[in-house]
């Protein structure tokens, strides 16, 4: 393998010689030797070498575009390389100073593989660049695809002005594609309706496309297809569809077909799965799934903008499907990116509203140059109060006969005293201008939420109504507006409507039932506490392959966007739902009850009624009263509904965590207050179902007649009735043998309609498995695999344990899209066979050498059974830390409990890879700068931890929610780590601040554990003795607090730790940590710790 490395000589002044040396394998350019850019490069715009700054040597290629040209291209596009198929490393350094108010305004770096003929066949986005940064380095693994012959660097300028840098550009051979053996690389799913939403109606159809690798013959060329709800439970039978030659796209092989589901029973409102499968003899079946929903014409758009309280947002917002996507929601106010000119005639400019004027719905006007000041970006400097002012008024002017508006002042802010002063300038001359041009039209304030500062210095004179945002749980935001109330009353009874124009949650490795959960409470919340009008964020962002799956930033969205095949996730269901739902009712009453149920209820001026009820944790089986009500409609979470009968009465429900919505009419009912006793319900627990076996289900049946009660069941599912005795009523429930349901729904109905009893299974296969960690211990880590025969017949089994890849750490993060190729050196039986007799389980250990414990893997097993059907289970392991059990509970007393403190493992945060710098901070020196030490114990009331923290200097105290912004510690935890449904996630920041040692809870994954000080966690910290910033803290947490683990030997607890670091004004600007990442809260990242004797 040779390095390859661009250099040039230069032959008089001006004629420009470039040699190159390529082989397949790599390619760098440092630009070192180059005095100009070569005459192959294609160039647009200010593209230069920069022989002044670099990222090591003298020279780097310069990005510049100043706000004047910005709608001039600047890009490069660098000479062809040969390649070849495959897993390639990139890398690039790269300084950056662009005006971005989201990360869309960026430079990017785009690889673009090539086949012979030099036709683009694939490109792969390598590295966004925006924002303002010193010098970085970035790398990251793309697949390259077959057939590509050649590829080239291409470096865009998106959207922004300023400039950036790079340099070190490179690339380099690592694997074969993980796929490489397998001939299929996408199944498509599309159809002719937006978003894959239907009207019910409509034909329901879908064109379906294979893209290949190679030729694939005719006599197997079909997928086979089965729609299922969000658990998994088919809800057709499975459809094979014969697939025809279509023409190339990108160089690849495709074939089409359609599938027509006109035949199958499918609900309207619900949410639904459609999987593929595709099969090539000899290789493993290949896999995607899309969604759908059937959904009517949202009833809000009956309705003027100015009737519905709800606004759409997305990461860009002059994307045209933004707004489509939006209005199938039923969204009447749009959030359009908009803003105006610098210098007379303050031109005003607003992408996409014509597409509201299309839709008829309204436009909620950014003001670009007020984000410009309040970050610093860009020309602020140029945007006197002359150019705010005539500039609001101008696109107010331009714009207002177009649509409906809205003007929002700003975004999130940052409350330093003197930039707060400088804002407000901006502010008042803003809200100057659009109250010239029309004072009807109501002015946001800028989301600074409840910062204080901005009341101090009299922000509210110049807004119409306030605004936060929330990312947080529902009891948070009941919080916020606690504290508006103490802000409105501090400050000269200030008060005005509440709005939220970004509510959401940081998902990143959350199960969609549980983010849907959390929307439905928040908009309920958010109504009951006085809101008046809010935002879910996000719609959706393009993703032309499969990029996105599985970021942060994905998390957020209601719609998948693989393959820019926009398709609703259940989030979108539930919101279109909400949106249509609440319409133009009003907020009346709220009630919680005895064992946390809480009803919200809302009414329209048609007397239509909405109540909308949840239990957190334990499902209850209750009669909810519904004085003078009669027919009710019930949604469920899944959008599923049946029509019910209160009788004037109320009706028997499941109130669980999975809110329900009921619709009925009716001038004057109240929530009742207290719930009553159930006509029927659920009598024990539900034992989960084996496939292809029953399981029991037993029914208080009270005194409702055995005859009127039944069960429905997912399609192929045999319920039968065993009959009654003393009042209760059994069933039996069998599940099919072949499903792939994860649980079942079952519903409970009655023959008066009276209500529902929502029953949901769990099922299990004949064979499951878990994988787990095992400790890390003399220079080697383990992973236990555990087999386990649910049915009573015996099993012939073969296994096969793999460890494919490994996410390293870098710069104090990880990055999935960059795992490498693994190689384990394992000792063990990694593969094999067994006898598993009926009802019973084996487990296997193996330990591998060569683990970094501070890296994240990924393991993977295949299992096949007697019948040769292949299951497959995947997961991420990490950290490796066995946590020993205490015999009694530590004192809380360094000295007195070193002796323990000193048997618990070691874990050292003491390398610069593990430290994350958030701003511009000077680089990591030593560990007597930042480091740490770090330890685990527990005993059954609580998880111990130590963290001895070397720091040169502890200043800018602060107390309460803020003390994630000082000199302290953080956690993020997993309390489900082994589980793929994830209910939320625990945060918890711990201090020594100005109120003394403080713990608090910022995220909950458990309503019984609210956010908020934390009293119930014990933190003891003790100062060095050195003069210098160090501590050592010592914190017992309740195991309360990490609901719903079970403190049990070999349980598995995910967890990852930061070391916040503030060296003076303006707070943190970096941490060092063990795993992550606690700052971007994704959930998957962390470390393991597995309870020990």
């Amino acid at each position: 393998m040779r390095n390859l490395t661009l250099f040039a000589s230069i032959l008089s002044s001006i004629v420009f010689l470039q040699s190159s040396v390529y082989s397949a394998d790599s390619f760098n350019a440092d630009f070192e030797n180059l005095a100009q850019s070569p005459k192959e490069w294609k160039i647009q715009g200010k593209v230069s070498i920069d022989t002044q700054e670099a990222s090591k040597g003298k020279n780097s290629m310069l990005f510049e575009r100043t706000e004047k040209t910005i709608d001039d291209p600047t890009s490069l596009k660098m000479e062809p390389f040969p390649v070849k198929e495959g897993v390639w490393e990139l890398g690039v350094s790269y300084k950056t100073s662009l005006y971005s108010p989201d990360s869309s305004y960026n430079g990017a770096i785009i690889l673009e593989s090539m086949d012979s003929s030099g036709k683009v066949i694939d490109k792969a986005e390598f590295a966004i660049i925006y924002g303002k940064s010193e010098w970085k380095l970035f790398k990251k693994n793309v697949e390259i695809p077959d057939g590509a012959a050649t590829a080239r660097f291409k470096v865009v300028m998106n959207k922004t002005y300023g400039k950036f840098s790079i340099d070190d550009l490179s690339a380099k051979y690592v694997s074969p594609s993980p796929n490489s053996n397998s001939i299929f690389s996408a199944i498509k799913f599309s159809s002719d309706s937006l978003g894959n939403i239907f009207y019910p109606g409509d034909k329901l159809s879908f064109n379906v496309i294979v893209e290949c690798r190679k030729d694939w013959q005719a006599e197997n060329r079909e997928v086979s297809c089965v729609i299922s709800d969000y658990w998994g439970a088919e809800c057709s039978e499975p459809m094979k569809i014969k697939l025809v030659p279509d023409e190339k796209a990108g160089g690849k092989i495709q074939y089409k077909g359609k599938i027509d589901l006109g035949a199958a029973k499918l609900e309207s409102g619900k949410y639904y799965d459609i999987h593929g499968t595709a099969e090539f003899a000899g290789q493993p079946p290949y896999k995607e799934k899309s969604s759908f929903a059937l959904l009517p014409k949202p009833a809000a758009k009956s309705y003027k903008p100015s009737e519905i309280p709800f606004v759409s947002n997305s990461w860009d917002n002059r994307i045209k499907e933004h707004f489509y996507l939006s209005d199938r929601l039923g969204l009447r106010w749009c959030g359009v990116f908009s803003g105006w000119g610098a210098k007379a005639p303050y031109e005003a400019y607003a992408p996409g509203i014509e597409h509201c004027k299309t839709l008829g719905m309204g436009a909620v006007l950014g003001c670009g140059p007020v984000h410009a000041i309040e970050y610093h970006n860009g020309n602020y400097k140029d945007f006197d109060e002359t150019a705010l002012r005539e500039g609001a008024k101008n696109m107010i002017m331009k714009f207002k006969d177009t649509v409906p508006l809205l003007v929002r002042m700003g975004n999130e802010p940052h409350g330093d005293a003197e930039r707060v002063k400088e804002d407000i300038v901006a502010y008042k001359a803003v809200y100057e201008g659009v109250k010239q041009a029309d004072p009807k039209i109501i002015v946001i304030g800028s989301s600074c939420g409840t910062a204080e500062e901005f009341f101090k210095q009299g922000f509210q004179n110049y807004l119409d109504v306030y605004d936060f945002h929330t990312y947080e749980d529902p009891i948070t935001m009941r919080t916020t507006f606690k504290r508006y109330s103490q802000l409105f009353a501090k400050y000269g009874d200030c008060r005005k409507p509440i709005w939220s124009t970004e509510i959401g949650l940081n998902a990143q490795g959350m199960s969609h039932i549980s983010i849907t959960r959390d929307m439905i409470k928040k908009f309920a919340v958010f109504f009951a506490e006085g809101g008046q009008l809010m935002s879910w964020f996000d719609i959706f962002y393009p993703d032309p392959g499969t990029k996105r799956e599985g970021t942060n930033s994905e998390a957020f969205d209601v719609f998948y966007t693989k393959y820019c095949l926009y398709s609703p996730k259940m989030m979108a269901v539930a919101y279109y739902n909400m949106v249509n739902g609440i319409c133009i009712k009003k907020f009346i009453q709220e009630k919680i009850y005895d064992g946390g149920i809480d009803a919200v209820l809302f009414r329209d001026k048609d007397n239509q009624c909405l109540a909308i009820v949840w239990k957190e944790k334990t499902p209850q089986d209750v009669f909810l009263p519904l004085a003078g009500v009669g027919k009710t409609r019930i949604v469920r979470i899944d959008g599923s509904s049946t029509e019910l009968d209160a009788g004037g009465k109320g009706l028997t429900l499941t109130i669980s965590e999975n809110p329900v919505l009921l619709f009925f009419e009716s001038s004057d009912m109240k929530l009742s207050d207290k719930l009553e006793k159930p006509a029927v319900s659920i009598a024990g627990e539900i034992i989960p179902v084996i496939k292809g076996e029953d399981t029991k289900i037993t029914i208080n049946a009270g005194e409702v007649p055995a005859g009127d009660i039944s069960i429905t069941a997912p399609q192929n599912w045999i319920v039968k009735s065993l009959g009654a005795e003393d009042k209760k009523l059994s069933f039996s429930v069998t599940a099919p043998a072949n499903t792939d349901a994860r649980e079942g729904r079952l519903l409970l109905g009655m023959k008066n309609k009276g209500g529902e009893l929502s029953i949901p299974v769990p099922i299990t296969g004949r064979l499951s498995m878990r994988i787990v960690p095992e400790p890390f211990k003399d220079g080697v880590a383990g992973l236990k695999l555990v087999i386990s025969n649910n049915s009573s017949v015996k099993e012939d089994v073969r296994y096969a344990i793999s460890i494919p890849e490994e996410i390293l750490m870098d710069k104090g993060t990880f990055n999935k899209a960059a795992a490498i190729p693994f190689t384990a050196a394992i000792t063990g039986q990694a593969e094999g066979k067994l006898t598993l007799e009926g009802k019973s389980q084996k487990e296997f250990k193996v330990s591998v050498s060569n683990y970094n414990p501070l890296n994240i893997y990924k393991a993977k097993v295949l299992l096949v059974d007697s019948s040769g059907k292949t299951m497959s289970k995947e997961r991420l392991i990490s950290g490796f830390v066995g946590v020993g059990k205490v015999k009694s509970p530590l004192k809380m007393d360094l000295a007195a409990d070193e002796a323990e403190w000193q048997r618990a493992p070691l874990q050292n945060i003491s390398e610069e890879r593990q430290y994350y710098k958030l701003g511009k901070t000077a680089a990591w020196k030593d560990g007597r700068d930042l480091s740490g030490k770090l330890r685990f114990l527990w005993d059954d009331s609580y998880l111990y931890m130590r963290m001895d923290v070397a720091d040169d200097k502890y200043v800018n105290q602060k107390s309460d929610s803020a003390i994630w912004n000082m000199d302290g510690l953080q956690i993020l935890v997993d309390s489900a780590r082994e589980s793929s449904e994830k209910s939320g996630k625990y945060e918890y920041a711990f201090a020594e601040g100005t109120k003394g040692p403080q713990a608090w809870c910022n995220y909950s994954a458990d309503s019984t554990t609210p956010t908020g000080e934390t009293k119930d966690i014990v933190v003891k910290v003790t100062k060095a003795t050195d003069g210098t910033g160090s501590r050592t803290y010592e914190i017992a947490i309740p195991w309360l607090r990490l609901t719903p683990f079970k403190p049990v030997a070999g349980n598995n607890l995910g967890m990852c730790v930061i070391i916040n670091e503030d060296d003076g004004p303006p707070g943190r600007q970096s941490f060092m940590g063990w795993f992550g990442c606690a700052h971007s809260k994704q959930l998957d990242l962390v470390g393991d710790l597995i309870l020990m004797e």
